[in-house]
């Protein structure tokens, strides 16, 4: 399948991490300086008119549903909580993002206030394996309040948040 790639052998402490033998040859010497792994564990933040970096949520994202006590721990080595969709509103006159986590039911809320450094605000149980995230203005709301909607795979449930 791969025609002229490389045997990948990885320390046994790495367990089933799951790495690709397409990149990590730095200094193409044929041994790998660097692993990259799949499946996703946090979320950046990308400046839109330059195309930079402007944050990465690193480990930070796991800890917060860890605190939260809802971590699926089974799989983490290989997939982590996997942020599958996210969409930015505004609420208090605040941007803020909204990250589905699909393997832990939940989705993460950030303050967007400041993109090189966002402030989590709360997690929020969803219905099962949640993939798509969609923020309503209050201003376009049936009801006047923004809504956070969620679509869920796992359980095949669209679900409503409203603030309180």
């Amino acid at each position: 399948m791969f025609p002229n790639a490389a045997t990948l052998q990885l320390p046994a402490n790495l367990g089933r991490l799951r790495v690709t033998n397409t990149l990590g040859d730095i200094d193409s010497d044929g041994d790998f300086d660097v692993l990259y792994g799949f499946g996703g564990r946090g979320f950046s933040v990308i400046n839109a008119a330059s195309g930079q970096l402007v944050y990465e949520s690193g480990k930070s994202l796991e800890q917060e549903v860890i605190s939260a006590g809802i971590y699926d721990d089974d799989r983490s080595d290989d997939k982590g909580i996997e942020p599958e969709g996210v969409t930015v509103g505004w609420m208090n006159n605040k941007p803020v993002a909204f990250i589905a986590l699909e393997r832990v039911d939940a989705v993460a809320v950030y303050d967007l206030t400041n993109p090189a450094a966002p402030k989590f605000l709360q997690m929020i149980k969803t219905g099962d394996a949640p993939e798509g995230v969609l923020f309503i203005s209050a201003a376009n709301s049936p009801n006047g309040k923004s809504l956070l909607v969620t679509s869920n795979e796992g359980d095949g449930t669209v679900k409503l948040y409203q603030p309180i």
